[in-house]
């Protein structure tokens, strides 16, 4: 479970999250997964240079594939246009991005694409 929370002030928006992730795994020769806590993941994530002023909170699974959302920023982050964006496409953006992340990252098709977005809408980096 993830709290997250988010307060509107005079000045903006405030984005909070816990820290706790939990990971399963299948044990070989097992009916039991293998399930491990860790309380220092990052689930709030903040951009640099022009998109400073939007972030993301995430919660439900904790990886996609086998990594947390946070470590794929620096990669969304090279996938952006420099221009500042709204929030709906950076919103259908970062979508596209997990959906992306998640085809390339899973392991034999554990875990599985529902549906598909149309990729590339939002604040991609022009050429």
């Amino acid at each position: 479970m993830s709290l997250a929370v988010v307060v509107k002030g005079p000045e903006g928006l405030v984005l909070a999250a816990d820290t706790r992730i939990t990971v399963s795994a299948p044990r070989k020769g097992d009916a039991v997964s293998l399930v491990v806590n860790y309380d220092n993941a990052t689930k709030v994530l903040g951009f640099s240079e022009s998109h400073g002023w939007v972030g993301a909170v995430t919660y439900g699974d904790a990886l996609i594939g086998t990594r947390t959302a946070h470590s794929f920023v620096p990669e969304l982050e090279l996938e952006m246009r420099h221009e500042r964006c709204t929030v709906l496409e950076y919103a259908q953006f970062l979508s596209a991005f997990t959906y992306d992340a998640t085809d390339r990252d899973c392991e034999h098709g554990r875990l599985v694409r529902t549906r598909h977005m149309d990729h590339h809408s939002g604040p991609r980096r022009r050429p």
